[in-house]
């Protein structure tokens, strides 16, 4: 079960704590879902990131992913500088910069996030990277897809019989997620052959954030991009990263098509140039990373979900219009997922 960083004495506690030196002021950063981001100058005078995390394994996941990209030389993620998983607290170098907000993104955006991506592919040559873990619910063939989407619609079976936004939820997994689950599955498992039940093979899976979008990057003030959030970093497949980028549903991810297909194309060349099964495998994933995508949209309805936004300061009071507007952006994402499907039929 979920519990919260022992915040009793309050976050300024924890971060004198953890920086081991005076606070001088402390602004606490609005934003995030699953844990709290604070700017903080101590007392030299100098600004840092300190976040308290929901989840002791998330900030030793990210705190060891970005000691590693540093370590390596990549420069687009901030510095980690300490460390408190006691707290449930990490420090990081403080980058200014400015949220991308919806029609914001580029072709050089598209251009520099691809790029990020191939560093992180090729840091997948060095033989120290294979000490990293794999990424969060990493599923290396296509088959455990579904097995983690069943997983994850299992946790909503034991939801109390209520009034309100249950009813609804209840009807939708019921009527129209479940078959389309089950079509999705009959129709892909046929065509991926052996990539349904086999893992993918380790030289072509790679390092990945597995939450990459803009939603999760700043722009500094030289229009360059630094990249944040790497709480689920770790090995994975890249179908699965392209998936994920293709289908986030963050405003920030509302891209225009041919900045997508720019995205895929030249992630394609890339990662898979003149070889072609990335491209059928990302073909082959999307329907299935859509029907995930429904099932986490709605996780708000689940008790530990919901503790954690209220951890972060990302829910208000009227829950069930929320889990309500939730519902209708699962639903929305059935019918990517279908008309991904259709791609394949």
């Amino acid at each position: 079960m979920y519990s919260a960083p022992p915040l009793e004495q309050g976050p300024l506690a924890l971060i004198g704590r953890l920086l081991g030196q005076p606070v001088a002021t402390a602004e606490e950063l609005g934003g995030g879902r699953n844990s709290r981001v604070f700017r903080v100058e101590v007392a030299d005078g100098y600004p840092v990131a300190v976040k308290v995390y929901a989840r002791p394994e998330r900030l030793r996941t990210e705190y060891r992913a970005l000691g590693f990209l540093w370590e390596k030389g990549i420069r687009a993620v901030p510095r980690p500088l300490a460390a408190d998983p006691d707290s449930g607290c990490a420090a990081y170098q403080f980058i200014p910069g400015e949220k991308i907000l919806t029609g914001e993104v580029s072709g050089e955006d598209i251009d520099a996030a691809v790029a990020f991506l191939v560093s992180l592919r090729q840091l997948a040559q060095c033989p120290d990277s294979r000490a990293l873990p794999a990424a969060s619910e990493a599923c290396p063939a296509l088959g455990e897809i579904a097995g983690n989407i069943e997983q994850r619609l299992g946790r909503f079976s034991g939801l109390p019989d209520q009034e309100g936004a249950q009813r609804p939820l209840r009807r939708f997994l019921a009527e129209e997620f479940a078959p389309a689950l089950a079509l999705a599955c009959r129709t892909v498992a046929p065509r991926a052959g052996n990539q349904w039940t086999a893992p993918l093979a380790e030289p072509l899976k790679t390092l990945s954030p597995s939450d990459f979008g803009f939603h999760n990057a700043l722009r500094q003030t030289d229009g360059t991009l630094v990249f944040l959030d790497f709480e689920h970093f770790g090995w994975d497949d890249p179908a699965k990263m392209a998936a994920d980028f293709l289908l986030h549903p963050h405003e920030s991810m509302a891209i225009d098509p041919n900045l997508r297909q720019r995205f895929l194309d030249h992630l394609l060349s890339r990662f898979d140039p003149g070889k072609g099964w990335l491209e059928e495998r990302v073909r082959l994933a999307l329907p299935l990373y859509g029907l995930k995508w429904c099932i986490i949209l709605l996780n708000e309805f689940l008790p530990d979900a919901l503790a954690r936004r209220r951890f972060a300061g990302a829910w208000a009071p009227a829950e069930e219009n929320l889990q309500l507007a939730q519902l209708e952006k699962a639903r929305a994402m059935l019918q990517l997922s279908q008309q991904a499907l259709t791609q394949i039929l």
